[in-house]
């Protein structure tokens, strides 16, 4: 590193300026702070293009605003037990009054120790996030997801209490790893950085903000401590003890959090003891207008859509296993090893290969169900997949009967390389549905106005039992 320096250095002090003046302060051998400078830099630089990239997201409505729907409907079944204590703990861990908490502790501690420019830094780095995530919201406009966010933080914007953290967190640990060696400075912005993600993944967790929200104030947060830190270390400071302010940061924070995680537990619980919003209409209003307003198209983890939505179904999965089942259709080969090997096998059967997962706004797929030869290629397969939604349907006797959703997708198996077959999709099939349709007790064949497709509205025997589609056959489905 000293044989890095020497031209730099040499450059700096062959003139005046204020610009090799700073340059050949920071790069003076009798300071250690160049790792440190370089660190920064590269921090600031890999959380300003996290910051950005998700903002660009954001106002240009990408994939990663879909994706925040899915990720919160695929973790909603799991909000139970240990795993919900868990994350409960670290958001309020996380929450704006304990980050306040330890900040106000240290800012007096450092006051004490005269280190002046330190508080100062501590100050900005809680403003300023606080400022962001306050703009932030007034610029976009975007509810937190679930109704149980406001009242939840100190600071009441989407974001801020993530923000608040990583900002204080990250500028404290710039002041105490100044004077800390390589391992020790390491190890400590390693457990910032995982105490961070701990935070993020609770919120989402728990549903009290989007995925995306709470990236972009990860990465504005650890932004602006790097900015700071910068700032901070390029010129000389007053020396703070690193150990014992790294002592009571952790002392301030156990202190503070526990107690916020003890008082506020049973209405944590009753808060997150919340399911899923659902949306009931009735029978009638379904078949006229109500269909058409569902998804057309699923919706994957990633905020990709894919298969055309082609089937509604009123009722369990079962009764639509059973019918399909006397058309020739079969379940989908489980996952187990003897059958994972089917992809490897130089003549591959569709029916064996089992149906690669997919969700649709985060929900597991309740039936996969696959039908193989009477007319097909001996590669190609249709695999119907059926999801359940929030959304109920009454029906004339007044029952509620959930509303499930599906697709029908035609695949062929390719051989990609010597030893791996895979089913590509070829799009999705509407030419199986009248067939399908004229299976059930219940059904009937409408066309939907947004892209044109044919949808197939049916149920079960009870459902035609109780005449939600066989009373209403004049009632706008056409």
């Amino acid at each position: 590193m000293e044989s890095k320096r020497g031209p730099a250095l040499a450059w700096a002090h062959a003139g005046k300026g204020r610009i090799r003046s700073n340059v050949a302060s920071i790069l003076d051998p009798a300071r250690a702070e160049l790792s440190g400078l370089i660190t920064l830099a590269g921090a600031l630089a890999g959380s300003l293009w996290l910051l950005l990239g998700v903002l660009q997201d954001l106002i240009a409505g990408d994939p990663l605003v879909y994706a925040d729907h899915a990720i919160l409907h695929f973790l909603e079944p799991y909000r139970s037990g240990i795993p919900m204590e868990a994350a409960m703990a670290f958001s309020r861990l996380g929450s704006g009054a304990v980050t306040v908490a330890v900040a106000a502790v240290v800012l007096v501690w450092l006051d004490r120790q005269s280190a002046w420019r330190g508080a100062a830094y501590g100050i900005a780095a809680v403003i300023g996030a606080s400022l962001f995530t306050a703009g932030l919201d007034l610029a976009l406009h975007r509810a937190p997801p679930s109704p149980i966010a406001p009242g939840w933080s100190l600071i009441p914007f989407p974001g801020g209490d993530l923000a608040t953290s990583c900002a204080v967190y990250g500028i404290l640990t710039v002041i105490a790893g100044r004077r800390l060696g390589a391992r020790p400075r390491i190890g400590l912005i390693t457990a910032t950085v995982l105490f961070a993600a701990l935070q993020l993944g609770s919120r989402v967790y728990l549903g009290l903000d989007w995925f995306s929200s709470e990236l972009a104030a990860l990465g504005f947060g650890f932004a602006w401590a790097a900015g700071l830190g910068l700032a901070y270390v390029a010129r000389p400071v007053e020396p703070v003890a690193p150990w014992r302010l790294v002592a009571i940061t952790a002392a301030t924070l156990a202190t503070a959090g526990t107690a916020a995680v003890a008082l506020n537990r049973n209405a944590d619980l009753a808060r997150h003891d919340v399911g899923r919003m659902s949306t009931t209409m009735t029978c009638p209003d379904w078949l006229q207008h109500g269909w058409q307003n569902l998804p057309t198209r699923s919706l994957g983890m990633l905020g990709s859509f894919s298969g055309s939505l082609t089937i509604q179904w009123i009722g369990p999965a079962d009764g639509l296993r059973h019918a399909l089942a006397q058309l020739g259709w079969r379940s989908s080969a489980p996952w187990t090893f003897r059958n994972a090997l089917e992809f490897l096998a130089p003549h591959a059967s569709p029916a064996e290969i089992p149906a690669l997962p997919r969700w649709d706004d985060g929900r597991r797929a309740d039936l996969i169900m696959v039908f193989v030869g009477h007319g097909l290629a001996a590669d190609q397969r249709l695999v119907l997949r059926l999801w359940k939604t929030s959304v109920s349907v009454t029906m004339p006797t007044g029952s509620v009967r959930t509303l499930r959703i599906g697709e029908i997708e035609m695949q062929r198996l390719r051989r990609m390389v010597s030893t791996l077959t895979i089913p590509v999709s070829e799009g999705s099939a509407y030419t199986v549905l009248p067939r399908i349709a004229a299976a059930l007790p219940a059904s009937r064949l409408v066309t939907r106005a947004a892209d044109g497709a044919t949808v197939l509205l049916a149920g079960d025997r009870a459902v035609d039992t109780e005449g939600c589609l066989t009373q209403h056959r004049g009632d706008g489905a056409q």
